[in-house]
């Protein structure tokens, strides 16, 4: 028995289903979310978390895990502070 990936539009024409994991399927869902919290894991960052905001949003947890700086960045009793005046 073959699935049919198309359903009918209730506006017209055809649409195909991607499924719960988009364009991608399953593959891209753990691709994505491995990608994510490995640099995360990198900048000090929780992986299992990273991996899950990896997974659900696919590019755009990838480019967010890309552009964040690393968590000693954020530690109090940074010497990176401004000077005072």
């Amino acid at each position: 028995m073959s699935i049919n990936p198309f359903v009918i539009n209730p506006f017209g024409g055809l649409t195909l289903v991607t499924g719960l994991f988009g364009v991608f399927g399953l593959g891209g869902f753990i691709l994505f979310g491995y990608l994510t919290s490995r640099i995360a894991s990198s900048k000090g960052r929780d992986p299992t978390g990273w991996f899950f905001i990896g997974a659900f949003t696919g590019l755009f947890g990838l480019v967010a895990s890309l552009i964040m700086l690393p968590a000693e960045y954020y530690e109090t009793g940074s010497s990176r502070r401004p000077p005072t005046s």
